[in-house]
């Protein structure tokens, strides 16, 4: 049983394979109630008051909550309101757990983002069912998600997540007068390659390519992405121009030395060695003041890679040359 002392701190288990749900009811008898019920198959934390609630919530991030409606203070609809607004919070699926019968306040809850209600008194057959299914739910939501934001093919950024993370890195580099660089990178001749050497050779180049980006580039909150086809962009925030030159040339040395071995063709042993290069361009906000928005950024960017390929390729061009 848990002690009325006991109120004020979260009831959890040191199992991190079990999902982790937050009770928040100013009742003791509900969450004891309901922590007998759930104990065995997930971490229980839990809060007296819709307070104590968001701070549990922020704190721990647990996987769903059951959230009561009648509470002094913050009621459960006021707190489900705030935890729908706030970004870092929106995704975790509540449940209301009430005595209420009325259309009307269930209609509310589910304008203010609820995922269900389960009304009291709780069965304990209906409560499991609810929580796997909205688990379930929640864990296929982020599974789809991840594969929105990751190329499947080479594990780096998408291009989806590409353009999100760099509308972010933009206002706050802006908002900090802080440089944001960006190297866009293209492999020199891909189609021929592919045409040479097959599009499955192609395929391993990639992800190669990709491999030596994510090793070498390891700055704070810097991105490498699949841009387009045989294209990677590179964000750098807090990044001078000068030094983000430096990484580019290191990248195409890197990428130069590189050597591709495919092992097996048509279900053959067979050892095929081949190499490729890159060209890049790089550009930087604070060495171009006329780059104003994302969209310039990606205009400058791709125009020097564009110079590069001009000027003979596996080179880099910059917006000081």
């Amino acid at each position: 049983m848990l002690s009325s002392c006991e109120s004020s701190h979260a009831l959890e288990s040191f199992s991190s394979s079990k999902a982790k749900i937050l009770i928040i009811d100013d009742q003791i008898e509900n969450i004891q109630l309901l922590h007998m019920l759930l104990e065995d198959e997930y971490d229980i934390f839990m809060a007296t008051s819709g307070e104590q609630g968001i701070k549990q919530c922020r704190h721990h991030m647990p996987d769903l909550i059951l959230l009561d409606i009648t509470m002094p203070g913050l009621d459960g609809f006021h707190v489900c309101r705030i935890l729908k607004d706030d970004i870092s919070t929106a995704h975790i699926p509540i449940v209301f757990v009430t005595g209420h019968s009325d259309e009307s306040e269930e209609a509310k809850g589910f304008e203010l983002g609820a995922s269900d209600y389960i009304r009291k008194p709780i069965s304990s057959i209906i409560l499991e069912q609810r929580i796997n299914t909205h688990l379930t739910l929640k864990r296929q939501k982020e599974h789809l998600s991840h594969l929105a934001m990751q190329d499947g093919l080479t594990g780096v950024a998408s291009r989806h997540r590409f353009f999100n993370t760099l509308q972010k890195l933009w206002y706050e580099c802006v908002n900090k007068k802080e440089p944001l660089s960006i190297i866009m990178l293209d492999i020199d001749n891909f189609k021929v390659f592919n045409h040479t050497y097959g599009h499955r050779v192609g395929d391993i180049a990639l992800k190669n390519i990709s491999d030596i980006l994510q090793e070498h580039i390891q700055l704070p909150h810097s991105l490498v992405a699949r841009y387009n086809g045989e294209e990677f962009c590179c964000l750098l925030p807090f990044t001078h121009l000068r030094d983000g030159v430096v990484i580019a040339e290191e990248l195409r040395r890197r990428v130069e030395v590189l050597t591709i071995g495919n092992k097996q063709v048509d279900g053959k042993d067979v050892v095929s060695m081949c190499s490729v290069t890159v060209s890049a361009g790089v550009v930087s906000t604070i060495s171009n003041p006329q780059i104003t928005t994302s969209d310039l950024l990606l205009f400058e960017v791709d125009k020097y890679l564009v110079m590069a390929k001009a000027s003979g390729k596996n080179c880099i061009k910059y917006n000081d040359d």
